[in-house]
């Protein structure tokens, strides 16, 4: 009995031991890892929800980080998302953040800090309470990964001397920048759309009741709905711009057996150029450059 009283009692104080371990290097890597800001993850390397803690595109356009969202720290505990944010441009007034693309909505009342990390495997892992792979869908994991921010604010993972994932072919959350492409994809096998989703609120990144879509029904147009009902089109492409803008805009229209989609081939170093779908319905596109801005703004009621 004795006996099992000692064992109990060393793995009690290993468990401790491990606890304030990692809790102490999680606070060394919180001072010291975004020292010099960089634009890829090498394998085995990791970012964590500090300010200072990011990948930097090299044109200072774009960071990887983590949010912490309002009131996050407190007695709560932890509430974070991993996303990817355009600081280059002030794009609107308001006080939406500026997130591009949004990978993981985060715990709430979680008190395990959440860790970015590049395994050497070739997974890219955010560790948390529950573990999320954010480049699930590729097969197979390729050893000796990199992860990088590029300057047009893609996310891309390369290994075995090609590119094996990025983030412009997922979803790309509430906002359309040059780059991304929306429209249908895998249509002999699994057929997928990728629209534009706003957010629930400003401060809440987890999907909301508005989109903007490819319409199924005629593909060379674009259409808003909410929860599925359509309250907007956008006028038929007319091979270089759609009638709502009144600029020219670099998109470019591809349709075979497989896909159909708008690209947007726009170089978003010009100026803040982007597409982007509110909380209330209202979608606000900017095209530009440095000296020029053109705007056009459509209501939910429009």
């Amino acid at each position: 009995m004795m006996h099992m009283v000692g064992m109990g009692r060393i793995m009690i104080y290993d468990c401790l031991v491990v606890t304030i371990v990692r809790c102490l290097f999680i606070w060394h890597a919180l001072f010291v890892s975004g020292v010099s800001a960089k634009n890829t993850l090498a394998p085995g390397e990791y970012l964590l929800p500090s300010d200072d803690d990011y990948l930097e595109s090299s044109n200072k356009l774009f960071k990887l980080k983590f949010t912490k969202l309002p009131g996050s720290g407190s007695s709560s505990g932890l509430s974070c998302f991993l996303s990817i944010e355009w600081t280059g441009y002030l794009i609107t007034s308001t006080s939406e953040p500026r997130a591009i693309w949004v990978a993981w909505l985060g715990e709430r009342e979680t008190y395990d800090i959440p860790e970015l990390i590049m395994e050497r495997e070739g997974r890219l892992l955010i560790f948390a309470d529950r573990d999320f792979v954010v480049n699930n869908d590729q097969h197979p994991f390729v050893m000796n990964t990199t992860a990088t921010l590029l300057d047009t604010g893609n996310l891309v993972l390369r290994g075995g001397g090609r590119t094996l994932w990025q983030s412009f072919d997922h979803p790309p959350g509430n906002t359309w920048i040059p780059g991304m492409k929306l429209g249908w994809f895998g249509l002999q096998k699994t057929p997928q759309q990728r629209c534009l989703t706003s957010w629930t609120s400003e401060e809440n990144p987890s999907p909301g009741a508005f989109s903007l879509c490819v319409d199924p029904n005629n593909t060379k147009q674009l259409v808003a709905m909410q929860r599925g009902v359509v309250y907007w089109h956008s006028g038929v492409w007319n091979g270089y711009n759609f009638p709502f803008l009144q600029v020219y805009s670099h998109f470019r229209y591809f349709s075979n057996h497989n896909e159909t989609y708008f690209a947007w081939d726009g170089n978003s170093d010009t100026g803040p150029t982007f597409i982007r779908i509110y909380a209330t319905g209202r979608i606000y596109a900017m095209f530009g450059d440095h000296m020029h801005r053109n705007y056009t703004s459509i209501n939910c009621d429009s």
